[in-house]
């Protein structure tokens, strides 16, 4: 068993010796209005993340997502939720790459007083541009998803299967690679 273990430990430490590590995060922002034009859904989201590359076109990587969210009744919701995932670049032309990434995302969302929970696997599409050595600009889209997360009202289970390609589905983000 030990020897197991040192053969584990060898092997994590060279494939991390030769990665690039790198921050970033995205944000979202939505407001929809009704016909008289005053706000009446507003939600933020930041999204931090830390990664490395392990090959040239293969990332790991974790977000964490804080939400904030205001509706129609102004009841205002928090979610916190992070999601290991790993990325896939598939095509990359000059500064340009494509991507696809695929994660497993845990949430908590809190509105006044009632604990939510969700659990999601989702697969997501996404272009990266590199301005520089260590900066590059990122724009991500939900994609398609599967959720499973209980409800407020009597502790009632709910499954979601979705394709989020809208533009308010869109994330936007920067990238630095050290």
């Amino acid at each position: 068993m030990k020897k197991f273990l040192f053969v584990i430990v060898a092997l994590a430490s060279c494939m991390t010796v030769s990665a690039k590590y790198w921050v970033g995060g995205c944000f979202a922002i939505d407001s929809k209005t009704q016909y008289n034009n005053n706000p009446k859904q507003f939600s933020a989201i930041l999204a931090p993340s830390i990664g490395m590359e392990i090959e040239d076109n293969l990332e790991i990587g974790i977000d964490f997502k804080i939400a904030e969210e205001k509706n129609i009744t102004q009841s205002e919701k928090f979610q916190f939720a992070f999601a290991p995932f790993m990325r896939y670049t598939f095509l990359t032309q000059g500064d340009f790459s494509m991507f696809v990434q695929g994660g497993l995302e845990y949430g908590i969302v809190s509105p006044s007083g009632a604990n939510l929970w969700h659990i999601s696997l989702m697969l997501e599409p996404g272009i990266k541009y590199s301005v520089s050595d260590n900066f590059s600009l990122l724009a991500k889209m939900d994609g398609l998803y599967y959720s499973h997360e209980n409800n407020a009202v009597g502790g009632e289970y709910k499954d979601n299967i979705g394709l989020g390609l809208h533009v308010s589905d869109l994330w936007l983000g920067l990238v630095y690679e050290f």
